[in-house]
């Protein structure tokens, strides 16, 4: 399997997207930022997992194991009950609602997505010339 090109550049993400739903975690609910801390660590095969046709996953779980009530935060389950609607008041009041995702379409977030786009067709395109060349 081939190396992930600029694996530095994805650990930045990574991290980016981790601090990102810490910071938007909502607030008051126990030690769910501190574990989202500890559980996502953006080490190879952690929240960077490459797939088998070369892809690349970035993977955060926001309600890792001990904190499971994250998801409650962030996808509570009975779509249209009085239970899903207390639970959004309360999530608003304590923070955020649906903070990992807010945390994912993050503009700045989106833009180092982006650059690391830009390094990964600056690779492609340099691993391609130096296969012409041989």
């Amino acid at each position: 399997m081939a190396k992930i090109p600029y694996i530095k550049t994805l650990q930045g993400i990574a991290v980016g997207i981790r601090d990102l739903a810490i910071k938007r975690a909502p607030k008051d609910t126990g030690h769910l930022k501190e574990m989202i801390y500890s559980y996502n660590t953006p080490v190879k095969d952690k929240m960077i997992k490459q797939l088998s046709d070369l892809s690349v996953v970035i993977e955060l779980t926001y309600a890792p194991p001990t904190a499971e009530y994250g998801q409650w935060f962030n996808d509570p389950p009975s779509v249209a009950s009085k239970r899903r609607r207390s639970l959004k008041k309360t999530a608003i009041r304590r923070g955020n609602w649906n903070y990992a995702l807010d945390a994912i379409d993050d503009d700045a977030l989106n833009a180092r997505f982006d650059e690391y786009l830009k390094l990964l067709g600056d690779y492609v395109v340099e691993d391609i010339e130096a296969n012409l060349d041989l």
